[in-house]
């Protein structure tokens, strides 16, 4: 009898990293908001050693996320269950983002 679920080769090591690397520097998203997080704490008084520690920090932080992330998504049941509320997630993001940007609007 066959598995129910597909089987998916991996690729090789390290191509995930590199991938996943790529994509994020070419979000721009990702870019502002490292930029915003960088700017509320680095103003005129702040030394390079401090700057260069909130880069670091700003770094750490984002691995630890994504590795979080990824560390979930590699259970069977979380990626299930995502896949089977994925609609509602993405409809309801949508419905917030929507809202934000109308509230932008109106509020000008």
């Amino acid at each position: 009898m066959a598995s129910a679920e597909p089987q998916v080769e991996l690729a090789r090591s390290g191509r995930s990293f590199v991938k996943g690397l790529l994509t994020n520097l070419a979000n721009p998203k990702a870019i502002i908001y490292f930029g915003s997080v960088f700017s509320l704490f680095v103003g005129d008084s702040v030394g390079a050693g401090a700057r260069w520690g909130i880069f670091l920090l700003i770094i750490v932080e984002t691995l630890a996320w994504f590795m979080v992330v990824a560390s979930l998504f590699a259970l069977p049941g979380m990626r299930r269950g995502y896949q089977r509320m994925a609609k509602w997630i993405d409809g309801i993001a949508g419905t917030l983002f929507a809202g934000f940007g109308i509230h932008l609007i109106i509020s000008r």
